[in-house]
């Protein structure tokens, strides 16, 4: 279990964050030590538009459908270890060691594991969720994969944003990966040319110096504690993409493109006239005449993971911007929507055209 969190003596970022997480000139954000998982930054807002819209479509089990990618991605990266897991106490002990670490780094919120009978049942404590549903998903799928078996769970609320997870070995039906198999799993690098400035001893972007991480809560906030946000897998995200009614991988959907347009304009809205953050960038700016338009874009879209912008022009009515390995063309759009809406007062029309690694957006 993570008690403290070590920071770099230089920039205040955790260790366990430059242990673990690369932020590349190409505009990703790459974990280190499970090889080719990209992370994508999203706010809880945003997240939480996007979990609701999905849950009230009659697309199939939100919950399952996460939860069946996440055993579909785990059983892929481990496939060699996932059925000696329930035999030896140790390596199931280091899993789960493992699982509470990156629920704090990655911000879902301090995860305690109160008891596990691997195959049999568990108990588990949620500290400050992200999102409930999304946590649940995770920790099941990957449970479920280690432990070969299925769970039913049930949720007890503990105060007041607390939650203990409960889980109940159940019979059911054959796990099948098939359903799953579109999905990105590992991401390779490419060659960009974005960079950030960059602390001098742990190596991680300045900018996210404004990240906070709270190891009591297991959370990280941005903005004086404003805005709270979460680093998902990539997978995730396009599980999001698919359920929102891309009939293919990698179609295009609508409402991821109206959740990151909403939750962008709100933030925006908020902090107008005062400081801005890595993650919005600084509204006022977005106003004036003169400054790097693409320079500013460019590091809010780095250091979200969201992709490389190559090209962004600003006219008085136009805009144009290409982004290169864009992490989804809806979240991209909606965001850029959000600063046309912002800075020009009114409501663009918005194209948008994919290639292989690709988005363009035209707003006027």
């Amino acid at each position: 279990m993570v008690q403290t969190i070590a920071r770099c003596k230089s920039c205040g970022l955790p260790i366990m964050a430059s242990e673990n997480m690369e932020w590349l000139p190409d505009g990703t954000i790459m974990t280190r030590r499970l090889k080719g998982v990209r992370l994508v930054v999203l706010d809880q807002e945003m997240t939480a538009r996007i979990m609701g819209a999905l849950a009230s479509q009659e697309r199939g089990d939100l919950k399952a459908q996460i939860k069946g990618a996440t055993r579909y991605v785990v059983g892929k990266m481990f496939s060699g270890l996932i059925g000696k897991l329930p035999r030896y106490d140790v390596v199931k002990k280091r899993l789960l060691e493992a699982m509470e670490g990156f629920s704090l780094l990655l911000g879902m919120g301090r995860m305690e594991v109160e008891r596990l009978a691997p195959a049999q049942e568990g108990r588990i404590l949620l500290k400050k969720p992200f999102d409930l549903c999304l946590a649940t998903a995770v920790i099941m799928g990957v449970l479920e994969e280690t432990d070969r078996c299925f769970y039913a769970f049930e949720h007890e609320r503990e105060g007041r944003s607390d939650y203990r997870l409960t889980l109940e070995a159940v019979e059911e039906g054959a796990y099948s990966p098939d359903p799953f198999a579109w999905l990105p799993i590992q991401y390779q690098g490419r060659k960009g040319s974005f960079d950030m400035e960059r602390c001098r001893d742990c190596g991680l972007p300045l900018a996210v110096r404004e990240f906070v991480w709270d190891e009591l809560s297991g959370t990280v906030n941005i903005g004086g504690g404003r805005c709270r946000v979460g680093f998902l897998p990539w997978y995730i995200t396009a599980v999001m993409a698919h359920m929102a009614g891309c009939e293919e991988a990698g179609g295009y959907a609508a409402l991821l493109e109206e959740a990151s347009c909403l939750s962008a304009l709100s933030a925006l809205q908020s902090m107008e006239g005062g400081a801005g953050n890595a993650y919005i960038g600084e509204p006022d700016l977005w106003k004036r005449p003169h400054g790097d338009k693409r320079r500013l874009a460019g590091e809010v879209l780095a250091v979200r993971g969201w992709g490389m912008v190559e090209e962004f022009e600003m006219g008085a009515r136009e805009w144009k911007m290409t982004v290169k390995n864009p992490v989804d063309a809806a979240l991209v759009a909606g965001w850029l929507r959000a600063l046309y809406t912002f800075t020009l007062g009114r409501e663009p029309r918005l194209k948008v055209t994919e290639d292989i690694d690709v988005a363009r957006c035209v707003l006027k």
